[in-house]
């Protein structure tokens, strides 16, 4: 599979970019925050689309990480790939109420549809599990995930037990569980039992046939069933009233984003406490400062404050000159001015709270009803008040509704133990009603499904045998899925040893691999855990392993390989080795998207051929 050319209509930061490639390495560097990850994050999308979630989690997904940045931009892009000599084009809308995706044949000038059998065919297998933890490896996260274990062994099953990856023997395993339990089923529904019960049935009836009672309170039992299928089915709508009520009251708290009366409560407190501030406000200065008239306050409030000190200095000077009646007018205009411009700070610090409150006010309107007051400041707390109110009431009438909820049901619950026994006693008096004609004729009828459960008998017998069988094909398939996946790991194990040695320029002679993929490095034979060896060698080694996956599950495909910031640990050395290595050794296309510049240096200077895509 070999990747030719992608186009981002937007994602992300990136936005109307054609990007075209060749075979071998790609280096695509970039500062931080150039779009290198958004690039990556694009790929995968196009490979698999993008899963958009629910509630809280939607602020975090790739979808929402991922959009545009315009807001009117179009949300995807297209990816054209190569494989078998046919060549595709991937076409991806992200976008709400759009098809969301299209899948054309270039070769052969053809739409094919976007199914799911169509993508694992084309892309040979390829889940986003196995993505992560085969062809991706991003920075730091070299390290395969424990789903790794479950989705080789179900690919290598598959393959070698059906001949083909997309023959799915863990579904072959779930339908006969699912046949299983049917014929479970059909095995507790036990014939037997009810043929033991129905000759018990006989035997009475055979007994009771000379005498019966009349059944002379059938007539009220009669008027007491009516009457309590009446007050049930009386419950039921008005539980189902209720329900809808609750329902919808808590729909349109919802839009206000009110889940209880004690925010109502706060709110409301809240709308008060700021009214009353700005009435306080209103009473003492009549209107606020607004337009010009605050910097001309503040002005005139320098001006004062100047004034002031000039009179408290000419005071001083004229009183050290004896001049004591001019200065005490001095001091007397210095003391007027001060007063002034403490009183008019006053003013300007009274009028700031006052706008903070309707700005408070307008805000508190905005969050409630979701669109911008349409009111003047002076209506803003008022239109709150009855907003608040009115949710204040849907909260009570939702409580009062779910009490009278669990009243009816307690109701309900106690009419509902009384149907049985009130049920028996109105057929045991039928019963009683019964003649001796009639109790003959039942007692043929019961001989007529004695007879007749002899087919149901016969196909309990019948389903456990099918039971029986389908739990020896489970077994066998199982111990064949072990036995595969066991002789298939060693070859596993083998062609990852291989890797780590070349990898790591001898530097480990194997790998270690157990059932749950756990590794171990082996060196002049001893065992050494990962944990006991550095960073950069870790990442080697699960690289390799990786890599190792990638040729044993796609032998005859040449897959892309994508490695964003995966040589953080390693040294310029380890670095050197491990792409000249790659270059050599891996046959498919190599993506490679780093910060920095050494992958580059050590390119250039290993005259290893690359095409380099700068990102700004």
């Amino acid at each position: 599979m070999k990747i030719h050319r992608i186009h981002i209509n937007h994602f992300g930061k990136l936005e109307n970019l054609t990007l075209t490639f060749s075979q071998g390495i790609h280096l695509i560097t970039g500062e931080n925050e150039a779009g290198k990850s958004t690039l990556h994050a694009f790929l995968q999308s196009m490979f698999f689309g993008m899963e958009r979630r629910r509630g809280r989690a939607a602020r975090t997904d790739l979808y929402s990480r991922y959009l545009p940045w315009k807001g009117s931009s179009t949300y995807g892009g297209v990816l054209e790939l190569e494989k078998g000599g046919v060549r595709y084009a991937i076409h991806r809308n992200f976008e709400k109420n759009i098809q969301p995706c299209t899948l054309l044949d270039e070769t052969h000038a053809r739409q094919l549809t976007p199914s799911e059998a169509n993508f694992a065919e084309l892309l040979n297998g390829l889940t986003p599990t196995l993505y992560r933890n085969t062809l991706s490896v991003g920075q730091l996260r070299a390290a395969t995930s424990q789903d790794l274990a479950e989705e080789l062994r179900n690919h290598i099953v598959n393959l070698r037990t059906s001949g083909s990856s997309t023959v799915d023997v863990s579904q072959a395993l779930l339908y006969l569980k699912k046949e299983k339990k049917k014929q479970e089923n059909a095995i507790s529904r036990d014939a037997q039992q009810e043929a033991i019960e129905l000759e018990k049935r006989i035997q009475l009836l055979e007994h009771e046939q000379a005498s019966l009672p009349q059944g002379e309170e059938l007539p009220a039992l009669t008027k007491q069933k009516e009457e309590l299928d009446q007050e049930i089915l009386r419950l039921g709508k008005h539980h189902q009233q209720l329900t809808q009520i609750i329902a919808k009251g808590e729909d349109t708290l919802k839009k206000y984003g009110i889940s209880r009366e004690e925010d109502v409560e706060e709110l409301l407190e809240e709308v008060d406490a700021r009214e009353e501030e700005r009435q306080r406000y209103l009473q003492q200065y009549r209107k606020p400062l607004t337009g010009a008239l605050r910097p001309l306050c503040g002005l005139l409030n320098l001006l004062l404050a100047a004034g002031a000190l000039a009179g408290l200095w000419l005071a001083c000077t004229m009183a050290l000159s004896s001049h004591y009646l001019p200065a005490a007018g001095c001091f007397l205009g210095s003391i007027l001015s001060g007063t002034f411009c403490v009183r008019l700070n006053r003013r300007r610090e009274a009028s700031a709270d006052y706008r903070q409150d309707c700005r408070i006010l307008a805000e508190l309107y905005q969050d409630l009803l979701r669109e911008a007051p349409s009111c003047g400041e002076g209506a803003l707390a008022l239109h709150l008040r009855e907003q608040l109110e009115y949710c204040r009431k849907l909260c009570r009438t939702i409580s009062r509704s779910r009490q009278a909820l669990s009243r009816d049901m307690d109701a309900l619950l106690q009419a509902q133990q009384k149907q049985p026994g009130l049920q028996t006693q109105l057929e045991e008096a039928q019963r009683q009603r019964w003649s001796a004609d009639q109790k003959g004729e039942a007692l043929r009828s019961l001989q007529d499904r004695w007879d007749a459960l002899q087919e149901p008998l016969r196909r309990s017998r019948q389903a456990g045998e099918e039971k029986q069988a389908i739990e020896l094909a489970m077994e066998t398939i199982q111990e064949l899925s072990t036995t595969v996946f066991d002789s298939f790991g060693f070859f596993l194990e083998e062609k990852a040893s291989e890797l780590v040695k070349g990898i790591t320029d001898g530097a480990y002679t194997g790998l270690s691999i157990d059932e749950d993929l756990g590794l171990t490095l082996l060196r002049d034979g001893q065992r050494i855990p990962l944990f006991q060896v550095s960073a950069g060698t870790v990442e080697q080694v699960y690289l390799a392993f990786r890599l190792a996956c990638i040729e044993f599950l796609w032998p005859d495909e040449q897959m892309p390989l994508f490695l964003d910031d995966t040589f953080a640990f390693y040294d310029n050395e380890r670095l050197s080795a491990t792409l000249c290595w790659l270059s050599e050794n891996y046959s498919g296309q190599i993506f490679l998207f780093t910060c920095h510049e050494r992958e580059e240096e050590i390119l250039s200077t290993a005259r290893i051929p690359y095409q380099k895509i700068s990102l700004t």
